[in-house]
């Protein structure tokens, strides 16, 4: 698997150039890159460490690779001409376990609100569980995240979306490089964060999804609380099961741990996972 990972590492790289030529713009703080110039993260969480669970979002974030502290070490020495990507495989697989941003991925003890980690944790899965000092998250099989755009930006993927769109439609690379990584971490089941994440995979991956609303007791929803729609699709040959999710479960999820994590534990046994 090394030499593989490898080369979607090299592959990105490349695609990451491409990018960068295309969308130039001229930002307040002086950088010149909607396409930021720092490393691709093609995966956060333990790859090798048989993840059963995907999790695809929209892409990273800018607080992941401040200049200053970034959540990928590897960052600070980023050089696009010489990159190291052994150092990268260590910094993806270790996310977790060194610096992650528990205010969006959750796992966060002191936090009230719930995180897509919650939703894991109902559904029998975490991102910490190779965490060594994290024995509550053994008992779960381990999850991955990865992003439809493994690229950091200055605008918000959604903005980034549109212009791609109306120039050339789904990027070839994305498609190809979702089912790469699919492939490579061969996972039991595979979660969309989110209705627009949803939407831009569903035209990567063909795919028919029948959707259905988990309900719930009135009582264990908080008055900011929405109903969240699910949408589900069978296995096919290339592709495990598929969930999405209405609501994307990061930092702007205002439902509870509980809700999150009922929510996870109805899907699973309404979906018999």
């Amino acid at each position: 698997m090394d030499s593989e990972l490898k080369q979607l590492i090299f592959d990105s790289i490349s695609e990451l150039r491409r990018l960068q030529k295309m969308w130039q713009k001229t930002y307040p703080d002086g950088s010149t890159m909607e396409f930021r110039d720092v490393p691709p993260v093609l995966w956060f969480g333990n790859i090798k460490n048989n993840p059963q669970v995907l999790v695809v979002s929209a892409n990273p974030s800018r607080p992941e690779q401040p200049k200053s502290n970034p959540r990928i070490p590897y960052s600070k020495k980023w050089n696009i001409d010489q990159p190291d990507v052994e150092e990268l495989i260590k910094d993806y697989n270790n996310y977790f376990v060194n610096n992650p941003s528990k205010k969006w991925f959750g796992g966060d003890v002191s936090h009230t609100q719930g995180r897509i980690e919650d939703f894991l944790n109902g559904l029998g899965a975490s991102f910490y569980a190779g965490v060594e000092d994290m024995d509550d998250k053994k008992k779960y099989n381990q999850a991955i995240h990865i992003d439809l755009l493994p690229f950091s930006t200055e605008s918000t993927f959604t903005a980034i979306d549109s212009q791609i769109m109306a120039i050339e439609g789904v990027p070839p690379w994305i498609n190809q490089h979702l089912h790469k990584m699919i492939e490579l971490i061969k996972p039991k089941l595979i979660i969309i964060n989110g209705s627009s994440n949803f939407a831009y995979f569903n035209q990567c991956i063909d795919m028919n999804a029948q959707p259905y609303t988990a309900s719930f007791n009135p009582v264990e929803l908080a008055p900011k609380e929405k109903s969240i729609t699910i949408w589900y699709a069978n296995k096919t040959d290339n592709v495990p099961p598929i969930i999405a999710t209405s609501v994307n479960m990061g930092s702007f999820c205002f439902h509870s741990k509980d809700t999150l994590r009922n929510l996870g534990e109805a899907v699973k046994k309404r979906l018999n996972l």
